[in-house]
């Protein structure tokens, strides 16, 4: 009779249940910061692309209209001034002429500088009329 009324334990106990969300949260925490890295690095690409289909565009603009780059890019493109990449950021476009080297900046007959910014500022992107490709402040962009 001893065995008769005995209970059967059903389900898992706190202690397994506990492992198992701490098994969970370990690779959350090493997979989350590897997600945010690709569509970090698929935005940045994405920006590329448009920069440079804004280039050629400005340059299309430039042959158009005597020989000068214009800082609208709305009268260039109608593009407002912010691309939305698949990831969902609002890349920041705006257009200024180059510096020229001595602290001042060229006219926008010589050269224009395209520049791609992204919503938390973290990352910039530019390319100018001259072929010139910076990232965050060094010359070429990432790969």
């Amino acid at each position: 009779m001893k065995g008769k009324f005995q209970l059967k334990q059903h389900g898992f106990s706190t202690v397994e249940l506990l492992a198992v969300i701490a098994i969970i949260a370990i690779l959350a925490s090493i997979a989350i910061p590897k997600y945010q890295t690709h569509i970090d690095r698929a935005e940045i690409t994405e920006a590329k692309s448009e920069l440079q289909y804004l280039a050629k565009t400005m340059e299309d603009y430039y042959l158009m209209n005597n020989l000068t780059y214009s800082s609208n890019l709305n009268t260039v493109t109608g593009i407002v001034g912010t691309i939305k990449t698949n990831g969902g950021a609002d890349y920041v476009l705006t257009a200024e002429s180059c510096a020229d080297g001595a602290g001042g900046s060229l006219s926008l007959s010589e050269c224009v500088k395209l520049i791609a910014t992204s919503p938390n500022g973290l990352n910039k992107l530019t390319i100018d009329s001259r072929g010139n490709k910076t990232f965050n402040g060094t010359t070429g962009w990432p790969e």
